[in-house]
């Protein structure tokens, strides 16, 4: 019988740890396991207008990833496993994640421009990932136009790695709609955990309201 080697994996389940917990701490901010609270399947309004439908319940933990009323980050499995992000009327000249004001002035992160064209959006999202959760790649494999929350848009998918070089796949939708920006954008890694909640994302991002006059029907 032949037994495989498993000589370097303590090394590298090491390192596949200490690179999902960066990421947890970059989205999850040192937050307590006992604060997540559940997100029932139904209707959810976030502050900034942003309106979507959920088939499925998800987990709501605390996070400092987004300014404070500017979206939720919800999860299946946990943010070391996936993260959905829900951004709700982005103003211009902010970043779509939060960063500190200084950061902003210094023009140290990315920021959103309301004149922003889908391919300069698609651009952001990766220059933010970059920026912001230290993603190490980061490559758009498909860009295209879509109807998000009743306005022109569009939509993406993308796949990327950390250190940990774990192959992680996601999509994204959204718009400009007053001025201000709209997104949805959903992660996991490529093994069993994206395609398990690729669908439930889909009819999320297809339920999508903005409460905005130029939305329309």
């Amino acid at each position: 019988m032949t037994v495989p080697n498993n000589s370097r994996t303590p090394r590298r389940r090491h390192g596949f740890a200490l690179a999902l917990m960066a990421f947890v701490l970059c989205v999850a901010g040192l937050t307590a396991c006992s604060s997540i609270a559940l997100v029932p399947a139904g209707e959810h309004r976030l502050a900034g207008g942003l309106t979507v439908h959920s088939a499925i319940a998800w987990n709501r933990p605390p996070s400092r990833l987004l300014k404070e009323g500017s979206g939720e980050v919800w999860t299946g499995d946990g943010l070391m496993v996936d993260a959905l992000i829900l951004i709700s009327g982005v103003e211009n000249g902010r970043p779509i994640f939060h960063a500190p004001s200084r950061q902003v002035k210094e023009r140290k992160v990315p920021v959103f421009r309301s004149g922003m064209l889908p391919g300069e959006l698609a651009e952001l999202i990766q220059a933010t990932f970059a920026n912001r959760l230290g993603v190490t790649l980061f490559e758009i494999e498909r860009l295209a136009p879509y109807r998000f929350a009743g306005a022109s848009g569009f939509e993406m998918e993308f796949q990327m790695t950390m250190a940990d070089d774990v192959l992680r796949r996601g999509l994204a939708a959204g718009a400009v709609i007053d001025g201000r920006l709209y997104l949805v954008i959903f992660e996991a890694p490529d093994l069993y955990y994206f395609a398990r909640y690729r669908t439930e994302v889909e009819r999320l991002i297809a339920s999508a309201r903005a409460e905005t006059s130029s939305a329309g029907p």
